[in-house]
């Protein structure tokens, strides 16, 4: 049961950490194809918009789409946003010094498990004068020695791991940083620019034209170019929208897990000198390789995860196209 519950959180995490780098690869994979003009759309505009009403009514219909275009996108940008801040915000916190809370509690744990180290050497000591051997106790004491010097050391052995793991994580968060540069928004910034949704084209104004013929053209033509940026704009809408959202889950999923991250791991260095006292006990052995293969692995996601979103905005700021 253990065993099925740990493989679905592993699974679960994996399946999280994919889609998160997925999602934040999104915009320039959605946009990377430019969208093919419809035809169709220009005729049918066209037939519609003509005549001197035909700039202001292309005027006011590219109005009505900036303003609802705004309203929508505005939402999910500062969604994103959110997301980026408490993202870096856990990001932060992870490569803080460990709290009081824990130095404590390892302290209360290792000197518990001490206590048991001198419960060993008496065993092995009235063993040896009553010449009782028959479990081999005696051959015990090489063991015991190190373990009871590796347990008061544990939490620096571990910190080393942490720091390691915390310094690479950074080296891609700096990367990421000077990849950024002066980015507004940092992360989410970055992603909402690459959808450049702002760049729906702009109807040139005819009015000013005073030739009847030339005036008439230009605005069959405007109508033709209008109705075809109609089609790019609600198909980059709905893209981008979807975009948005993927990237904002991407981010709050990433800021949850470093969050727990951190929780867990705290955890485990407060019963790290009790995982070392299990070593010795052959009952007991499969707890201290449960124990490593847990905090390996939540050590090791944050330059995971960190590699990752680095990777999805290095394509981002780099303009690649992904076919």
């Amino acid at each position: 049961m253990n065993f099925d519950l740990k493989k679905l959180i592993s699974k679960k995490i994996s399946i999280i950490t994919g889609i998160s780098f997925f999602g934040l690869l999104l915009p320039k994979i959605v946009f990377a194809q430019p969208i093919q003009q419809a035809e169709a759309a220009k005729k049918i505009i066209s037939l519609f918009i003509k005549g001197p009403l035909g700039s202001a009514a292309m005027d006011i219909g590219y109005s009505f789409l900036i303003a609802t275009s705004q309203a929508i996108l505005g939402f999910l940008n500062l969604l994103v946003k959110l997301a980026g801040l408490i993202f870096n915000a856990m990001l932060n916190i992870g490569f803080q010094n460990h709290l009081e809370v824990v130095r404590a509690g390892w302290g209360v744990t290792r000197d518990f498990a001490n206590m048991f180290f001198i419960l060993f050497l008496v065993v092995i000591a009235f063993s040896t004068i009553l010449r009782f051997e028959k479990y081999g106790i005696k051959q015990l004491l090489p063991k015991i020695i190190i373990i009871a010097l590796l347990i008061n050391f544990s939490l620096v052995i571990c910190s080393v791991i942490i720091d390691f793991t915390n310094i690479t994580a950074n080296f891609f968060i700096r990367e990421l940083r000077d990849d950024l540069g002066d980015q507004p928004g940092g992360i989410s910034g970055e992603f909402v620019d690459s959808l450049n949704l702002s760049g729906v084209y702009i109807p040139k104004a005819c009015d000013d034209i005073e030739d009847p013929e030339d005036r008439q053209e230009c605005v069959e033509t405007e109508a033709g170019k209008f109705g075809s940026n109609i089609v790019n704009f609600f198909i980059s809408m709905t893209m981008g929208s979807l975009v948005l959202l993927i990237a904002a889950f991407a981010l709050f999923a990433g800021a949850i897990l470093l969050l727990i991250r951190i929780v867990i791991i705290w955890f485990l260095l407060m019963f790290v000198p009790l995982v070392f006292l299990c070593y010795i006990m052959p009952g007991l052995r499969n707890m201290w390789q449960k124990w490593w293969n847990t905090f390996l692995r939540w050590c090791l996601f944050a330059p995971a995860y960190a590699f990752f979103v680095w990777l999805a905005v290095k394509v981002s700021v780099e303009g690649s196209t992904l076919i």
